[in-house]
């Protein structure tokens, strides 16, 4: 992040620390790792250690700095002493807007944490004495409630078990092998969706239809990954910030600091015509976006109770896991302000220009997804573009092949902006709550609408 001038060592220290009190998921300690039960102890009363924040104030190059800084502030991370956090403040000396490398765990914190922590971060530099807005839900509060209230959901069962079907061929050949897939067998391509078609479909798009830009966007997926496999279904794995559900007697964790993300599957099923056709006519495109926006809207609590019983039901979890698993993974990561690439002198508290330079480790994790596409809106002064990241099991899908995916996803994109500009856009069931009207029933009333 970019600091705003002046701001010292003392006054940011002091600044961690009270963040840190605030929210102790950042001091948590991981126990038992080694095997399948494990353990995240939150302490009730967390200090920021001495060694959390480092001060650089030879910084020669930003971009190198940056570099190093991160790769040595990763390998500090510890979880199973309770290291989660690390902060390295990068100053160029006579007063002069620095930098501020943070890096915490993936345990601790998610993608909407950040958006949390960086705002009373900026507030308590500003202020250290300031008071912080209130944490309603603490992240020991939320996790206890997700196991009380798994085997509730038991109701949605049926559901989740037509979504993901019966036993059938892996859609890429065969599922990823965690002895063959392994973490340094997953390629990654990055592209960049220009603002001259990824505001229209942000935004055009969403008026016309009356829906999210998820809506939008994983339409477009289902539309390049339906042409480039030719198939008519495509399951996917959806991810969310999981902070949406409703859990009994129990607050939204808006304003919690944590790692929250919800997974569950959505299947998209072409009906009205086949890949080739949808893909290129406005109309049949804006038909299937109806259709994934309604699918949306029907899935139960944001999806969030498919994990609870596949993970915390013992019952339920051996029934899904007999089910086909999605090989294909979604996520959109949501809109996030960044400056110029060359502007002069980016405002305090937004992601400096140099974050490209940050080191990060591969993935740690095993394979489980064939392809995972992740999208997110990078908000300039000049407009807004997506940045797409491809990541693929490079033994099951070949980097050629990703790139001809990557293409039929630019296209659907394009379909999907001419089918805002057309009669095909509108509203949908979801949107008329007090009125049962069927899908065609709602276009012959707009059709009409429109004629008169």
């Amino acid at each position: 992040m970019t600091t705003p001038p002046g701001l010292t060592a003392e006054r940011l220290r002091r600044a961690l620390g009270r963040l840190v009190a605030h929210h102790p998921v950042l001091a948590a300690r991981l126990d038992g790792a080694g095997g399948d039960a494990w353990t995240l102890h939150v302490p009730e009363a967390p200090a920021l250690t001495d060694d959390a924040l480092t001060v650089v104030r030879e910084v020669p190059s930003l971009t190198e700095a940056i570099t190093a800084a991160s790769r040595t502030a990763v390998g500090e991370l510890d979880p199973h002493t309770g290291r989660m956090l690390r902060a390295v403040l990068l100053d160029p000396g006579d007063g002069r807007p620095g930098r501020l490398l943070l890096v915490a765990h993936h345990l601790v914190v998610d993608a909407v944490s950040w958006r949390i922590l960086l705002p009373d971060l900026a507030q308590l530099c500003a202020d250290p004495d300031t008071p912080l807005p209130p944490v309603e839900t603490s992240f020991r509060t939320w996790s206890r409630a997700l196991t009380g209230s798994a085997a509730d959901r038991r109701a949605e069962l049926p559901y989740w078990g037509e979504v993901l079907g019966d036993t059938g061929p892996a859609p890429y050949g065969r599922a990823p092998d965690p002895a063959r897939d392994a973490p340094d067998t997953v390629h990654r391509m990055v592209t960049t969706v220009p603002s001259d078609l990824a505001e229209p479909a942000l935004n055009e798009v969403t008026a016309a239809f009356h829906c999210t830009e998820q809506d939008v966007l994983l339409t477009a997926f289902v539309l390049a990954h339906s042409r480039w496999r030719s198939e008519e279904s495509t399951l996917v794995l959806l991810e969310g910030h999981g902070r949406d559900a409703a859990l009994p007697e129990v607050a939204a964790p808006a304003r919690t600091v944590g790692w929250f993300t919800s997974q569950y599957p959505f299947r998209g099923r072409l009906t009205e015509a086949g890949p080739d056709t949808t893909i290129a006519d406005p109309n049949a495109a804006g038909r299937f976006l109806k259709q994934v926006k309604e699918h949306l809207r029907a899935v139960p609590d944001h999806g969030v109770g498919y994990g609870q019983l596949r993970h915390l039901d013992a019952a339920s979890g051996a029934e899904l896991a007999a089910r086909p698993e999605p090989l294909t993974g979604f996520n959109y990561l949501g809109r996030y302000d960044v400056g110029e690439n060359d502007a002069a002198a980016p405002e305090p508290w937004t992601p400096s220009p140099e974050s490209a330079a940050v080191w990060r480790p591969a993935p740690a994790l095993g394979v489980h997804t064939a392809v995972d596409l992740d999208i997110t809106a990078l908000r300039r002064p000049s407009g807004t573009e997506l940045s797409v990241s491809w990541h693929h099991a490079s033994r099951l899908v070949s980097d050629e092949e990703i790139a001809v995916l990557d293409r039929w996803w630019r296209t659907a994109l394009e379909t999907l902006v001419a089918a805002a500009r057309t009669q095909a856009a509108g509203h949908t069931p979801s949107d008329l709550g007090l009125l049962s009207l069927s899908q065609d029933e709602i276009d012959e009333f707009e059709d009409e609408w429109r004629t008169t």
